[in-house]
């Protein structure tokens, strides 16, 4: 009995069929994956795009009025900041960035602060400069103050101001009197 030869063309044709329908079943199974994924509700496909595209935080837009404040420009340009001379009211404004955390050392030193009713804390803006001369009504955002942790991103809504630095005469610090506190989910 004699075995008939198969040529070399067969085997390249059926390895070549076999390739492209290995192609065509991958297209149709990533195709059907396709799909469950867009079986979710469409919110909770949006909300998974913009958690894996966004690892940043997404602030809220900012407030219609007042100035965006950063530590550097309230630490040393207080004349963008400072109200008239001779007054302690001063720009209303904001600063986004991270809580580090509830500091009442200044509050302590300084004269100008009631410590049975002011909060003094640190924060971090979003360049990452430190700012340390934030304070609060302990009656209105104490509560909240306290649950912050360390790193949690927050929007800080208030008002600056220039307090007389303690043992000057002429020396003034800019702080920044918080009305509101948002925190950013």
């Amino acid at each position: 009995m004699s075995r008939s030869k198969i040529s070399t063309g067969v085997w390249i044709g059926t390895g070549i069929l076999i390739l492209c329908v290995a192609c065509v079943v991958s297209i149709l199974i990533g195709m059907n994956l396709g799909k469950k994924k867009s079986n979710l509700p469409l919110f909770l496909q949006n909300l998974k795009e913009e958690n894996a595209a966004n690892k940043q935080p997404v602030f809220p837009p900012p407030p219609t009025s007042g100035t965006e404040f950063s530590a550097n420009v309230l630490k040393n340009f207080p004349e963008r900041v400072e109200g008239a001379p001779g007054t302690l009211e001063g720009k209303l404004g904001w600063m986004d960035g991270e809580f580090i955390q509830i500091s009442n050392d200044e509050i302590d030193s300084n004269d100008r602060f009631d410590t049975s009713t002011t909060v003094g804390f640190t924060i971090s803006d979003k360049n990452g400069d430190f700012f340390e001369h934030c304070y609060a009504d302990k009656t209105k955002l104490g509560d909240l103050l306290l649950k912050l942790k360390d790193g949690n991103q927050i929007r800080v809504i208030g008002q600056a101001m220039s307090v007389l630095r303690p043992g000057t005469d002429a020396t003034f610090d800019v702080w920044l009197r918080v009305d509101s506190i948002q925190v950013v989910k």
